[in-house]
Order: C-alpha cells, then structure tokens, then sequence
C-alpha cells in the first residue's frame, strides 16, 4: 500500500505539476486545463489550452504532469474507500489555479 500524503505533500505536488504544464504552454494562453482520469489498470488525460482569443487547442499532455497526478492520487488512498477517480487542473494565466477531484461512488 502506497504511503498517505499530507496536504503539504500534496500541494507540492500539483505545484510541481502545474508548473510542468506551465512551461508547455504556448505563448499567448489564457487557460490551461488538465483533465486525469485513472483506474487501477487505466490512466487517459486531456490537455487543453484556450489562448487569448478564445480559441481552443488539443495539446499532448506533458509524461512529467501525469506521473506526477499518479503519485498524488496514490498518496490520497483512503483504506476502506479507494482514491479519486478523477481530477482536473485548470490554471488561468498569470498563474492561479484549481483542483478538483471526483471520487468513486
């Protein structure tokens, strides 16, 4: 069983993760977002950047960033209740960003 993460732990994380997104993001982005969805077998991910313009682009999700939301969603394991399903990153330009997850019901 992996070890429980603390909310430091975790805030380094998506710190990490969010600035690995950051450095893929072309010039002239207004909102990136990160959409992870994990099984025990399966892991899929979108990538999506909407410039200034409003204009949405598909772009290949960064190894780094991904293995860095496996690691998180390891260490939130719950015993007795599984771990998130499903999380979503969405970081709007200078730099602020959210976290949402869903968990499995």
């Amino acid at each position: 069983m992996p070890n429980q993460l603390n909310p430091v732990e975790q805030e380094g994380l998506l710190r990490d993760a969010g600035g690995v997104l950051l450095s893929a993001a072309p010039q002239g982005w207004r909102e990136l977002e990160l959409s992870f969805r994990s099984t025990v077998a399966v892991d899929t991910s979108t990538f999506l950047c909407t410039t200034e313009g409003g204009e949405q682009a598909r772009l290949a999700p960064p190894t780094r960033a991904l293995r860095l939301f496996g690691k998180l969603r390891e260490g939130m394991y719950i015993d007795g209740k599984g771990a998130w399903f499903t999380a979503r990153m969405t970081i709007q330009s200078p730099g602020r960003y959210q976290v949402r997850v869903r968990l499995r019901r």
